[in-house]
C-alpha cells in the first residue's frame, strides 16, 4: 500500500508543470518597447513583480530600479491609477532625469501644462541639459 501511494505522489509530482524563474530583466525590455511604440502598458503586471525584485536584490542594480520604477509608473498611468504613477516618479525624480521626463510626458497627456512647464523647467536646471536643447533649435 505505502508503495502504491509512492507511486502515486511520484506520477503526480511529475506530472506537474514546473514553474519557470521569471526574467525580469526581459519583462522590462518588452515592456520598454511596447512603451516606444506608443503602446498601452495597462496588461504588464509583471512589472510590478520585477520593480519588487529590483528594490530587493543585493547588490542593487540602479540602472533597472530606475527603468522598472518608470515602467510601472506608466503601468499605473494607464490603468487610470495617475495618483500612483505620478507618485512613483517623483520618488526618484531627483535623481533621475528619465523621471522628470516621464512625469513632463504624462503631464502632457493628461493636458496639465503648468505642470509639464515645471517639470521641463526641472530637467532644464541641468546646465547640459539646457545646452543640448538648445542647440537643437
Amino acid at each position: 500500500m505505502s508503495i502504491l501511494i509512492l507511486l502515486i505522489t511520484i506520477i503526480l509530482t511529475s506530472c506537474t508543470p514546473k514553474q519557470e524563474p521569471i526574467d525580469f530583466q526581459q519583462v522590462l525590455e518588452e515592456a520598454q518597447v511596447r512603451l516606444g511604440q506608443g503602446k498601452a502598458l495597462s496588461e504588464d503586471t509583471l512589472l510590478y513583480k520585477a520593480l519588487e525584485y529590483y528594490q530587493n536584490i543585493e547588490p542593487k542594480d540602479t540602472t533597472r530600479l530606475h527603468q522598472a520604477t518608470i515602467l510601472t509608473a506608466y503601468h499605473y498611468w494607464w490603468k487610470s491609477e495617475k495618483a500612483k504613477a505620478y507618485d512613483l516618479l517623483e520618488s526618484i525624480a531627483d535623481t533621475e532625469k528619465d523621471a522628470l521626463q516621464a512625469l513632463m510626458n504624462l503631464s502632457d497627456k493628461d493636458y496639465d501644462f503648468e505642470a509639464s512647464y515645471r517639470y521641463l523647467c526641472r530637467i532644464m536646471e541641468d546646465e547640459t541639459e539646457r545646452k543640448r536643447f538648445e542647440n537643437q533649435q
